[in-house]
This record gives C-alpha cells, structure tokens and sequence, in this order.
C-alpha cells in the first residue's frame, strides 16, 4: 500500500520536465507527452485537494482510477522513442511518480 502522504511529497518535489512544451517547441517528439502531463500534473494538484480536504464532491479513487488510464497512454507513446531522444527518460521517471501517486489515492 502505498501512503498518499509519501507519494504527494515525493511528487510535488519533482522538477516537471516540460521544456519542449515551454519553449512551445512542437516539432519535438516529446512536445505532446508534455503538453498532456502538464495538463495533467494541474489536474493532479485539484485532485490532491480534494483529497486532503475530503471534498464530498471528488470521488477521488475513481478520478484517480481515469487518470491513471490516460498516463498509461501518454506513457506507451514515449515507449516507442528511441530512449537517447532527449528528455525521454526524465518523462518516464516522472511518470513513474506520478503513477505511485495516482495508484496511492485510487485505492
């Protein structure tokens, strides 16, 4: 089991790697893997919120449950990069942290 507290801090600590998103770079291969988990990395924060504030309006498990399923599809398609393409590996550590987190409030 995985503790919320942990997984939020380890998290939240971690340096977003979106440069190409940034700089609006959009003929990098990652730019769209980054465009998504920043989308995504905001919705987590309202997520974690709601959570904390045990807002009865969230049913954070299931959301949890939902984004999971998008990370895993932003996930595969930076699993067909060659791993040297740069900032490919930072993404797929990030996501594995945000993956810990997300199965942390889905349970």
């Amino acid at each position: 089991m995985i503790n919320v507290h942990t997984a939020w801090a380890d998290w939240s600590r971690t340096a977003r790697p979106f440069a190409n998103f940034r700089r609006e770079n959009l003929q990098a291969l990652t730019y769209k893997a980054e465009f998504d988990l920043d989308h995504q990395a905001d919705y987590i924060d309202a997520l974690v919120e709601a959570w904390a504030e045990k807002n009865p309006n969230w049913d954070v498990p299931v959301r949890a449950k939902l984004e999971l399923q998008d990370l895993q599809l932003i996930d595969a398609s930076l699993s067909h990069l060659d791993p040297s393409v740069a900032n490919v590996r930072e993404l797929r550590e990030y996501i594995a942290k945000t993956r810990r987190l997300l199965e942390a409030l889905a349970e």
